[in-house]
């Protein structure tokens, strides 16, 4: 009985399968939540810088090292889904967030976007000196997930001195957690 039946049924299934669900209006989503937009750097237009950071899943910012006139932005984009920041440092000490100096007031703090997913973070360029950045996830910076804006072609203070100073700390950069 269930053979005669399952012959019956066959051509019906295959038909089915074959030319799809019938016509007529598709039937409604049930999903609720809607799939999270992956911000991924645009092309770069008059003074609109952009870089991705840690696309594709490496530990590097795309492009790493660019010259910015004053005046430009500079948007960082995180495509992935490994949490990276974009946390200013100095070209003495490359995996070491920029904080404030207790004894002296008027020296700079760094910026610092947090680490973070799937967003953007954006700064302004208001002079021409050059602004060292990394990432302080751990082990990131000491794999040479550094950067720079505005850095000499020429000299000691070079992106490439400064990516060689960070790789060469490894797995000895400094562990800073920012609030």
């Amino acid at each position: 009985m269930f053979a005669k039946l399952a012959v019956f049924l066959l051509p019906a299934f295959v038909a089915g399968q074959a030319y799809g669900p019938p016509p007529g209006p598709a039937a409604p989503s049930t999903t609720s939540a809607a799939a999270a937009v992956i911000p991924s750097a645009p092309a770069n237009s008059g003074n609109q810088i952009n870089i991705n950071v840690g696309a594709g899943g490496a530990f590097i910012y795309s492009p790493a090292n660019i010259s910015a006139p004053v005046g430009s932005l500079v948007t960082f984009y995180f495509p992935g889904d490994i949490p990276h920041s974009v946390s200013q440092s100095t070209f003495a000490n490359p995996c070491t967030y920029l904080a404030a100096d207790p004894n002296n007031a008027s020296a700079p703090v760094g910026f610092d976007s947090g680490l973070v997913t799937a967003s953007t973070f954006t700064i302004n360029v208001t002079d021409e000196n050059p602004i060292w950045f990394h990432c302080r996830q751990l082990t990131h910076c000491g794999s040479g997930m550094v950067g720079s804006i505005n850095a000499p072609l020429n000299g000691t203070n070079t992106y490439a001195n400064f990516l060689a100073a960070a790789v060469a700390l490894g797995g000895n950069a400094p562990n800073v957690s920012l609030g």
